[in-house]
């Protein structure tokens, strides 16, 4: 065996040693740079060589080192091969493709590829390699470099991208409606967008390296693709997946692929999965989709297009996740009756958006120093509440054109609704209605913004602790209120009858001025009394001494006339006797 690998090895350096020598023997008597390998004719330009009539489908075209100012229409089914990768370049002048090919089984390799013009979102984009309606084309071992797009492919089918470098493109590699290509070994650093996978299906990414892109790969409306070990790191937001047709989600995207050196993991179709601890405690991305009761607790997501993606998932977990530096932290889509709780969302363009999503449960995660922090679109009847939206932008804000209601932003009370950093309200009352004596941690208006409307905003930060303390403390303050207002209405009792004690206190006095009047004169009756009865006094004495002086004349008067008529009757007595 391996003799046969020897020999097999050595027929392959003759071989490449023979081609190389092949391709060197350009030194023609015109001078010209360009050859056709099969008719040895020698051109100017490339173009000039591939429009000549000797060239014909399967000729190779060899260019070598240098610099052309060309723009290439590649419409026949030619090899074109650069002497060098680095220094055989074909510059576009800032302006239109630098080549573009419109016939099958075209192969470019070995160039540096640079300067197409740049239409700014016109449609379609200049490019450094446009492939239009082709197939069965071979791009490899090229530089392509500050182009609008490095490679571009349009309704372009079986086509391979192997091996290339592209830099400084708004995008590296472009798929538009563009199916079974394969993409691999590609080194995609500094555009905007390293591999942008548009409406195009069944393609095939693998072993591509993408750094320090803005997006690392994009897959935006496009389903069936297979990913493997593909490296993204130090890119703005390393992995995405896009659109909002249920089949464009459906991707085989397996673990050997990593963001930032964590692996990606993508659950299709999953029932009951429980993910606690996770096997991986860490994460590149996270995409559930069309599965029923997952439960995923403690991983970090960081840097990608969404850390974790929800789609036609229902009745999940997602607990204690620290999601940050993405563009959607957490999206839901088409996804319903899920729980997120207990996450950090912190400085992604949206903190967690909902779209299509309904009877959600939110509650008791931190969502802070995002652009936006909860986006709604056509979600309804969710629940979201004992959040703390912390320095946001815009905390929760807008709703879609075809609207969001029913959504709940607060727990009733005396739980409570989130706390809201931009909230300016006073904590003066408490109760139900927010008017009763005492304050309550519970702001005394509502807070409205955009979608959001909480009834109940917390005047700081969600602590389960410190809320169950709060809970009771306005459990016992509701009692109190009850008390105080029994106290009001004895107090308003008590009022009555102070009134009522008012009135009849200046009958009272009335009464008392009659009554001391009436003593007054009283006292001046008395006065008359006991003068008159000092007078009756003295004349009930004199009465006595006369009474006793009329009874010693009586008793006198009886005495004498006792005497008078013992005289008398002695007179009488004496004066009828007569002396004998």
């Amino acid at each position: 065996m391996l003799r046969k690998l020897a020999y097999v090895l050595c027929l392959f350096i003759l071989f490449s040693s023979l081609l190389y020598s092949r391709f060197k023997l350009v030194d023609a008597t015109n001078g010209y740079p360009v050859r056709n390998i099969d008719t040895g004719l020698y051109y100017p330009t490339i173009q000039e060589a591939i429009n000549a009539n000797e060239t014909i489908n399967g000729h190779a075209i060899f260019v070598e080192e240098g610099t052309y100012f060309e723009h290439l229409v590649v419409n026949k089914s030619v090899s074109l091969v650069g002497e060098n990768r680095e220094t055989t370049i074909i510059d576009g002048s800032g302006f239109g493709n630098v080549i573009k090919v419109t016939m099958n089984n075209v192969n470019i390799s070995d160039f540096t590829i640079r300067k197409s013009g740049n239409r700014g979102g016109s449609w379609p984009p200049d490019s450094g390699i446009s492939l239009s309606v082709v197939k069965n084309c071979n791009i490899s071992g090229n530089n392509i470099t500050n182009n609008e797009e490095g490679i571009f492919l349009y309704w372009s089918f079986n086509n391979s991208i192997t091996r290339n470098s592209l830099a400084s493109n708004f995008d590296g590699i472009q798929l538009e409606s563009s199916s079974r290509n394969n993409m691999s070994e590609n080194n995609v650093t500094g555009n905007w967008i390293g591999i942008d996978n548009f409406s195009s299906d069944n393609n095939s990414l693998t072993r591509n390296n993408l750094v320090n892109n803005f997006r690392g790969i994009w897959l935006f409306d496009s389903s069936n693709n297979v990913l493997r070990d593909n490296v993204m790191a130090s890119n703005k937001y390393n992995f995405d997946v896009g659109g909002e047709v249920f089949s464009h989600f459906i991707n085989d995207v397996d673990t050997s692929n990593t963001v930032n050196g964590e692996p990606i993991l993508y659950l299709i179709g999953k029932e009951n999965l429980v993910m606690d601890p996770p096997a991986y405690p860490s994460t590149g991305y996270l995409a559930i989709i069309n599965s029923t009761s997952i439960t995923v607790r403690d991983l970090n997501m960081n840097k990608n297009g969404q850390g974790v993606l929800l789609a036609y998932t229902n009745n999940s977990l997602i607990q204690n996740l620290t999601v940050m530096n993405n563009h959607l932290g957490i999206r839901l889509w088409s996804s319903s009756n899920n729980t997120l709780r207990e996450n950090n969302v912190i400085n992604n363009e949206a903190g967690i958006s909902l779209g299509n999503s309904l009877n959600n449960r939110i509650y008791e995660n931190y969502i802070a120093n995002n652009d936006e922090g909860l986006f709604l679109f056509d979600s309804s009847y969710n629940k979201i509440f004992h959040n703390t939206f912390e320095e946001n932008r815009y905390p929760a804000t807008r709703l879609s054109l075809w609207g969001s209601f029913g959504n709940s932003w607060n727990d009733g009370y005396p739980s409570g609704g989130n706390y809201w950093s931009n909230y300016s309200g006073l904590d003066s009352y408490s109760g139900c209605y927010q008017n009763e004596t005492g304050y309550d941690w519970i702001g005394d208006t509502p807070y409205a913004d955009g979608s959001a409307y909480d009834n109940y905003p917390l005047m700081d930060p969600y602590v389960p602790e410190r809320q169950e303390t709060r809970v009771a403390h306005r459990n016992l303050l509701g009692k109190y209120n009850k008390l105080l207002s029994d106290l009001n209405s004895l107090n308003a009792t008590y009022m009555t009858l102070l009134t009522d004690y008012v009135s009849l206190n200046l009958t009272y006095t009335e009464l008392l001025r009659g009554y001391n009047l009436l003593l007054m004169n009283y006292g001046n009756l008395n006065y008359t009394y006991n003068a008159l009865l000092l007078d009756f006094t003295e004349l009930q004495l004199h009465q006595e001494a006369v009474i006793n002086e009329l009874s010693t004349i009586k008793n006198l008067m009886y005495i004498f006339v006792g005497m008078a008529i013992i005289l008398i009757s002695t007179t009488v007595y004496f004066a009828k006797r007569k002396p004998r």
